[in-house]
Formats: C-alpha cells, structure tokens, sequence
C-alpha cells in the first residue's frame, strides 16, 4: 500500500472522492495501515466495492490514428 500512495502521479485529474494524490501521499503513513486492512479484510470476505469496480478510461488521441473504435 505505501508503494502505491508512494508511486501516485502528483498531477493527476481528481477521481469521484476529489481527493488530491498530494493529500494522500503526505497522509501515507497515517492512511497505508488502515487501507491496507480494508482491502485485506473485503478479499477475505470475497467482497468487492462498488466503488473499486468503477473506472474512467480517457485515450488520448495520437496523430495519424483516425480509429479509436
């Protein structure tokens, strides 16, 4: 989990939480331990969120590629 909050791009376009990666890369050592146990205990539970099921795919267009189909 630290390498995750670690490796979060700084800039990134804000997600539906509208948490900045900035507030979660200065509150990993507070955040890491309990996200950690969340996701451990809803793997074990064979639980998945709804939230953790959502994502936003944006392609970005490349010149000289018409088809993005």
């Amino acid at each position: 989990m630290r390498e995750a909050l670690r490796l979060a791009p700084l800039n990134k376009a804000l997600s539906e939480d509208e948490l900045p990666n900035r507030v979660l890369k200065l509150a990993t050592d507070l955040l890491a331990p309990r996200l950690t146990t969340l996701f451990n205990k809803s793997i074990n539970m064979k639980y998945c969120l709804a939230k953790f099921k959502k994502s936003i795919t944006v392609a970005f267009r490349k010149p000289g590629k018409d088809d993005y189909s």
